[in-house]
């Protein structure tokens, strides 16, 4: 829903971006499923990323997901061109392999969106879990994405946000 209001409100955004991007939410975090429903308690990827409780195999994929299912994604018969490419890159690096914390200008423009949608969602979900009851302000998620995302592109992104409707 997100993404789609993005790409809806963005100057180069299209119908076919759409739904692209939602083909590649659908499967970006195939390989976490499993984790998530070993580990309830671990509700974002942060969490998979920083706890002690994971075993070394299971690290691995947290890792290495985004690279696997790129991979597997590309053999879906009609899969979108360049969709395995947005799931390799949704974690703002280009092989697919970890996390970033510097989000550069070196990944597509829809995984941008995808990037952004993705944290934005879970700025929200977060406040829902610690503010129970408290009305979401959606100006101050959007000034949260602003000091993380540093880059003009990640901004022009992020603006497109300011009047979705939740």
């Amino acid at each position: 829903y997100v993404a789609s209001h993005i790409i809806e409100n963005i100057s180069w955004g299209a119908d076919e971006h759409a739904d692209k991007v939602a083909f590649v939410l659908f499967f970006h975090d195939m390989f976490l499923t499993p984790l998530y429903v070993k580990y309830p308690e671990l509700k974002y990827e942060d969490d998979l990323l920083f706890t002690h409780i994971l075993n070394d195999k299971d690290k691995e994929l947290v890792i290495n997901h985004a690279r696997m299912a790129g991979e597997v994604v590309k053999t879906i018969p009609r899969c979108p061109l360049g969709a395995d490419v947005l799931i390799t890159q949704h974690h703002g690096v280009t092989n697919g392999v970890g996390f970033t914390l510097e989000f550069r200008d070196d990944v597509s423009p829809l995984a941008k969106v995808i990037i952004v949608s993705e944290s934005f969602v879970e700025e929200l979900l977060r406040h829902k879990d610690d503010s129970p009851g408290k009305e979401l302000n959606v100006q101050e998620i959007i000034d949260k994405l602003r000091l993380k995302f540093k880059m003009h592109t990640y901004k022009k992104i992020i603006d497109a946000i300011k009047n979705i409707t939740l």
